[in-house]
């Protein structure tokens, strides 16, 4: 809102100025106000239209009806960016799975969406987005397994992503998961306690992905 601003003469109309600190002015938008009583004007500032938590600058301008135009004044104000806790639980090396949890949130705009994108080769050739559900408990989760990144082994990077209600997005990062390799188990026995007959066995096989069939040499 700007107040008292036919101090300067009769206006036209009032433009707002809005940028993040951010990046200084890369995403500037001038957004024009409406007349409200004694000579203010307002306007309601939709932050879906910006990508950047932190502060921001408005400046107000009015045009004047003999063509000017003057600077009214100017203000900040500031969004602040959610927080998150990050805990790794429930891995499987035998099925190369483990969650991703997220919790203790403090977000003041509530969340729409977390995403995680995932992945082990340096080039994210592997690279996979995950969505994590909420759970009852107010946290949410994902559970992230190597059937999605090629059945790669070695370090997975996790990084997090919090879409506010306010449509802002925030990142943090988790660092590193050590996924081990997988190995199915294979196991002979006796079928009789004669030696005529032996029973070959390979169990966990799935973890490698949907198979046509098994040969034992």
């Amino acid at each position: 809102t700007v107040s008292n601003a036919g101090v300067f003469g009769e206006l036209n109309n009032v433009q707002f100025a809005v940028w993040s600190e951010d990046k200084w002015q890369d995403d500037i938008k001038w957004i024009n106000a409406n007349a409200g009583t004694n000579g203010s004007w307002n306007l309601d500032i939709q932050m879906n239209q910006f990508n950047t938590y932190g502060k921001y600058e408005v400046h107000a301008y009015g045009n004047l009806k003999d063509g000017t135009r003057k600077f009214l004044g100017k203000t900040t104000f500031t969004v602040d960016k959610p927080t998150w806790d990050i805990e790794i639980e429930n891995q499987n090396e035998e099925a190369g799975t483990f969650d991703v949890v997220i919790k203790n949130i403090d977000s003041k705009s509530g969340v729409s969406q977390i995403q995680m994108p995932v992945w082990s080769q340096a080039n994210q050739s592997d690279i996979y987005w995950y969505t994590a559900n909420k759970q009852s408990d107010g946290t949410y989760k994902a559970t992230v397994s190597m059937s999605n990144h090629k059945y790669h082994t070695g370090k997975y990077t996790v990084h997090t992503y919090l879409t506010g209600g306010n449509g802002l997005r925030a990142c943090k990062v988790y660092g590193t998961v050590d996924v081990k390799p997988v190995y199915a188990k294979v196991e002979v026995k006796d079928t009789n306690g004669k030696q005529t007959t032996y029973r070959a066995t390979v169990s966990n096989a799935g973890v490698f992905g949907e198979l046509n069939n098994v040969q034992f040499a």
